[in-house]
This record gives structure tokens, C-alpha cells and sequence, in this order.
């Protein structure tokens, strides 16, 4: 990331946000599953919708067709014990079954024999890491978490319905994540066996 400087907010702005309504906002608005074109969003949309007219705006809502991804299951095996996990967005379907490698550090993932492996390693699920791991020849990955939420991130570039000269930038191959608790436990598998297969569907998005 660049490094950007953004100016001071003046203290008479800060001084007009009331920290508690704000809180009030997010607490309706995580009450309902965002999913594109669900009625969850809808709803969501009402609340922000009757917020702003509240504070005299006048906002107008535009429906459109969009090329969205929307990951439906996921499910992870290493060793034959099944671990709950997430799929993400705009990923590709796949059911494999391959060696399962543990590379803590994302960063060291470009430098390491993967090719032909699932990398497991820490962390969200980031573009970035995965582009490293595909070009190093991995064939799926499974992320960690750092505490017992599993993230939902979208690992693409791409925002916004796709254009034809957005396909190279997509990731090929699948991911997961999975818990700390039961990354644990995959990483215990692993050193038990050096030779972890870990599958037979690393991710099955939608």
C-alpha cells in the first residue's frame, strides 16, 4: 500500500458525531445477512435509508443488474477428520485432494516447494498471498484465523460487475479458512504426519 497523508478532521466535525446513535446504526444494520440481491440487503438498506431522511436528505435507491459471487459451502478433510471452514468470493469451484504444507509466514510462501500442494498458512484470506501461492504452483490454500471467527473476505481485485479484461486477474485456484482452534488441530496433524493429505473438497464457493 501507498503511503497516503490524509488532512487532520477538524474538532468541530468530530465534536457532531454522536458516538452512541452511531453504534445504534451498526446494530441494526448486522442484524440482517447481507447477501446481494436478498431481502437481507434490502432491509438494510431501509434502515440507512430511514437514517438519512431523519437528518432531512432525501436518498434515492437504484436497483441493477451485477456479476456477483455469493460462496454457497465449503468443506475441509486433513487426514479424514473433517474441520469446519468458509469458502470466499470470487473463487473457483474445485474438489481436490493434495499434500497439505504449513508455511506460517505468508510472505515465505513465494520461496517455499508448494507446487502441487494445499499451503496452509496464517492469516485472512488475501489476494496477495494467494496470487504468491498459485504462481508458486499450489493448486488450493487453506488460511488460519487468529481467533474463533472465521472471516468472510472477498480475495479479488475486482469490485464492481467484471469486464472481459478483468479475467486475468482473478485467483485459480480454491481457499478456505478455518478457525485457530481447528487450525490448530490441522497443524497438529500435519507434524504428526509430514505427508498430510489434506481434501477431498477444499472449497466449493458459489
Amino acid at each position: 500500500m501507498s503511503d497516503i497523508t490524509l488532512p487532520p478532521v477538524p474538532p468541530s466535525l468530530l465534536d457532531q458525531v454522536d458516538a452512541e446513535r452511531l453504534m445504534e446504526h451498526v446494530r441494526r444494520i448486522s442484524r440482517f445477512e447481507r447477501v446481494p440481491g436478498g431481502s437481507g440487503e434490502g432491509e438494510a438498506f431501509a434502515c440507512i435509508e430511514a437514517a438519512l431522511r431523519d437528518m432531512g436528505l432525501d436518498p434515492v435507491r437504484h436497483d441493477l443488474p451485477a456479476y456477483v459471487s455469493v460462496p454457497e459451502s465449503a468443506h475441509l478433510s486433513v487426514a479424514g477428520e473433517s474441520l469446519p471452514c468458509s469458502a470466499h468470493s470470487m473463487l473457483p469451484d474445485a474438489d481436490l485432494t493434495a499434500e497439505l504444507v504449513y508455511v506460517p509466514d505468508p510472505g515465505a510462501i513465494a520461496a517455499s516447494e508448494v507446487a502441487g500442494k494445499i499451503v496452509m498458512t496464517d492469516g485472512l484470506a488475501m489476494a496477495p498471498v494467494m496470487r504468491a501461492a498459485a504462481a508458486a504452483g499450489a493448486v488450493g490454500m487453506v488460511f488460519i484465523a487468529g481467533s474463533r471467527r472465521r472471516h468472510e473476505m472477498i480475495v479479488s481485485p475486482v469490485w464492481g460487475s467484471p469486464e472481459p479484461t478483468d479475467l486475468g486477474t482473478y485467483i485459480p485456484i480454491p481457499a478456505v479458512t478455518v478457525s485457530f482452534a481447528d487450525g490448530e488441530t490441522a497443524r497438529e496433524l500435519a507434524r504428526k504426519t509430514p505427508r498430510q493429505v489434506c481434501g477431498p473438497a477444499c472449497g466449493r464457493p458459489g
